[in-house]
């Protein structure tokens, strides 16, 4: 059986995976890669290959795994991927990739990671990306897509990780996200989402990490936000959410962060903040808050206390 650096064979000599991850490897991927039948896993990641990914990887039809992440590759997604009906994880993040997220990929039925994030991709969202029932990690971030979230979306019954963040994305959260029953991550920062943060985010009893700020976001913070078991960020800043901070937010177990600032917030800091045994972080400074800063704010690790422009509360 033939050895060579980072290719694994069968018994009967059959190339079934190559790991040349972080090997400095420079110029295009070879067509030629297409012509392994018995390949499983291709992972090129973390290395300098630049030019398009072959539309010849599509005939892998074994192929489990694909990660050509954090390279500079270009051009666009080929929607011959959409025919890898094996394939379990995909990883094309950090590219300079351009042109729409092929709707080719969801038929992708055992996909389980989709990684797009941090290239140039455009258009919209594909309807057909909620077809992929066994994902659990969605992330397009730091992208130009624009348009709604998909109502689809909320049929990815085993989604753990939503991340859209830093798109172009407009329109209120669909309501179909409800479903989301085991959501542990919903990120999307910095988009032009609009109406108020709906209700049914308090029913994601798993959910860990809720930043939705940099966005058009209007009505008042939820208090049922109080009642999330597992939440440790909330993030809910650059938005024009207006009324009070609910002191039911010092109901979290696990809070660590809280990003509240460049709001439209008013009324007094609630003390019940205090009760946040784990809080690292806090910033709320850019709001019209009133009153003053309760002790506790000074022994948070990270805080804004020199640019909230209020008093102490024990001077």
């Amino acid at each position: 059986m033939a050895e060579w650096h980072g290719v694994t064979t069968n018994s009967a000599g059959h190339v079934t995976k190559i790991n040349l991850t972080e090997n400095g490897l420079y110029g295009q991927i070879a067509p030629e890669l297409g012509s392994l039948p018995h390949l499983e896993k291709l992972f090129l990641g973390k290395n300098d290959l630049s030019g398009s990914i072959p539309v010849e990887l599509g005939d892998l039809a074994k192929l489990q795994d694909l990660h050509l992440d954090r390279n500079r590759l270009s051009g666009r997604i080929p929607r011959d991927l959409g025919d890898l009906s094996q394939l379990h994880n995909l990883l094309l993040n950090d590219n300079l990739l351009t042109g729409p997220v092929p709707s080719e990929l969801g038929d992708l039925t055992k996909l389980q990671v989709l990684r797009l994030e941090r290239n140039q991709l455009s258009g919209h969202i594909p309807s057909e990306l909620g077809d992929l029932h066994s994902l659990r990690t969605l992330n397009l971030g730091k992208n130009k897509l624009s348009g709604p979230i998909p109502r689809d979306l909320g049929d990815l019954s085993q989604l753990r990780r939503l991340v859209l963040n830093d798109n172009q994305l407009t329109g209120p959260f669909p309501s179909s996200l409800r479903r989301l029953s085991n959501l542990e991550i919903l990120h999307t920062d910095y988009n032009e989402l609009t109406g108020p943060i709906p209700l049914w985010i308090s029913g994601l009893r798993n959910l860990e990490w809720l930043t939705i700020g940099g966005n058009d976001l209007t009505g008042s913070i939820p208090p049922s936000l109080g009642t999330l078991p597992e939440l440790w960020l909330l993030g809910l800043h650059r938005t024009k959410l207006t009324g009070s901070i609910p002191p039911d937010l010092g109901d979290l177990p696990k809070l660590k962060r809280l990003y509240l600032f460049e709001s439209n917030l008013t009324g007094r800091i609630p003390a019940s903040l205090g009760d946040l045994d784990n809080l690292t972080h806090i910033f709320l400074y850019g709001n019209r808050l009133t009153g003053c800063v309760p002790p506790f704010y000074k022994d948070v690790e990270s805080n804004d206390f020199n640019r909230l422009d209020l008093p102490a509360c024990d001077e």
